[in-house]
């Protein structure tokens, strides 16, 4: 099975018929406001997901304070928190290898990546609020 024939069988397992796909890969919206997009890179399949609403200046203290806790928790093998200056965003992105793909394997990854991504925004929220 190819990439692309891969997420599609995951896009039907959450219930996306068709998958929304754009310039910039396959996009997964779900109902608690968590956006992920799935494209192929240099041999990998990544998974992106927004955390939070954009960089402004009345926040630069809280997106510091998100990268510290980037820093101390998440598994640099793993998981990667990125700022993309261009749209002032910051986003979770996760990679596995294209070999050997296994539908379920990259079921197990995306509900994993929903499950962090969710406990992230979370996160800053409560940071915000704190």
């Amino acid at each position: 099975m190819n990439v692309q024939e891969v997420i599609e069988c995951v896009a039907k397992a959450f219930g996306f018929e068709p998958p929304e796909v754009n310039e910039r890969g396959t996009v997964f919206c779900f109902e608690e406001g968590l956006e992920v997009r799935v494209y192929s890179f240099k041999g990998y399949i990544v998974f992106s997901g927004k955390i939070g609403e954009q960089i402004t200046p009345d926040n630069t203290a809280l997106i510091r304070q998100l990268l510290q806790r980037n820093c101390d928790q998440t598994d640099p093998f793993f998981d990667i928190l990125s700022i993309d200056k261009e749209e002032k965003q910051v986003y979770l992105s996760r990679n596995i290898k294209e070999i050997d793909l296994k539908v379920e394997m990259v079921q197990d990854v995306m509900q994993t990546f929903l499950t962090k991504l969710d406990a992230w925004n979370e996160a800053l929220e409560a940071m915000a609020h704190g």
